[in-house]
Parts: structure tokens; sequence; C-alpha cells
């Protein structure tokens, strides 16, 4: 794929994740507005994943999610992944978050699932795996709004990536 390619896919996967979040707030259940919320956090990190290939097209088949493609690219080369990289470091950016929530949707902690029972062995070290320490956001304090402010902050960086691309 050409980094147009990778330029249209962002912007579908940003729409898909407004309107997602617009039909959230309309929900007339709690169960459909959260199935609305991680869906358009999901399509938020296929639009990141895109936006990564998107800026650096020449690695885009590698392999790993965002925060391992972006730690293995020389970011001293582009001021886009240079921005990204600050914004990985920041424990409380919209980036850390979406990356958190995204995560959360995919990686239930075997403890918090129900599936884990005592005594229960994981990897043989007699511990069961729970990421929710390194969460900086977890879904009981998110709600359409914060969300909204998650796409508003990337979209408001692939806006002003791609004006400042243009005048170089």
């Amino acid at each position: 794929m050409s980094a147009e390619d990778y330029r249209r896919s962002v912007d579908r996967q940003l729409v898909f994740s407004r309107w997602q979040l617009d039909v959230a707030e309309q929900g007339p259940s709690a169960l459909s507005r959260q199935s609305c919320m991680q869906a358009a956090v999901l399509q938020l990190s296929c639009a990141l994943d895109c936006y990564l290939s998107e800026i650096t097209p020449r690695a885009s088949g590698s392999a790993g999610g965002f925060t391992q493609r972006l730690a293995a690219l020389d970011t001293t080369v582009d001021f886009r992944l240079q921005e990204l990289r600050l914004y990985l470091g920041d424990a409380g950016s919209w980036l850390n978050d979406l990356l958190s929530l995204a995560n959360s949707c995919t990686e239930v902690p075997l403890a918090e699932s129900g599936l884990a029972q005592a005594g229960d062995r994981i990897g043989g070290n007699g511990l069961i795996a729970s990421t929710a320490e390194q969460r900086p956001i977890g879904w009981d304090s998110v709600d359409v709004r914060i969300l909204g402010q998650i796409l508003e902050s990337f979209q408001q960086i692939v806006t002003r990536h791609r004006d400042l691309s243009i005048e170089q």
C-alpha cells in the first residue's frame, strides 16, 4: 500500500470512530453505549497503526503493535515520529490512554474474567497476569466525552502533521 492508501484508511477510521461515538451518545442501553465506545477505540487504534504506516511507508510491514513499531524506528529523522514518541513517554497522554483502552478490549486479565480460579498457575510462575496497574485509564472512568477528546487530539495531530509535511 502507498502512503496515500494509508492516508485514506486513517481518514476512514477516524470518520468511523466519530460515527460510533455519535451512536454511543444516543445509545438506548448501557450495553449499546459500551459496545459503540469499544468499537470507536478499536477503530482509533486501527487509524493509529495506519497513520504510522502513512508516515513510514517503508516500515509498514514491520511486525508488532504500535509501540513496538515506533520503538524500532529512527525517530530523529522525522518530526512526526519524534512527537509520537513524546506522547508515548507521557503516561497521561491521549496516546497512552488510547493504547491502554485498545489493549483492554482484547486482553482481559484472567483475574477479572472469572476464568481464573484459586491455585491457577499461569506460565508456571503461580501468578495470574493482570496489567491493571499499568493502565493510565480504565473503562470505569471512560465516557463518550473522554473518547471524543482522544479522537479530537488524534485528529489535530494528524492534520497538523500533514499540513507541516506539505510545507516542507
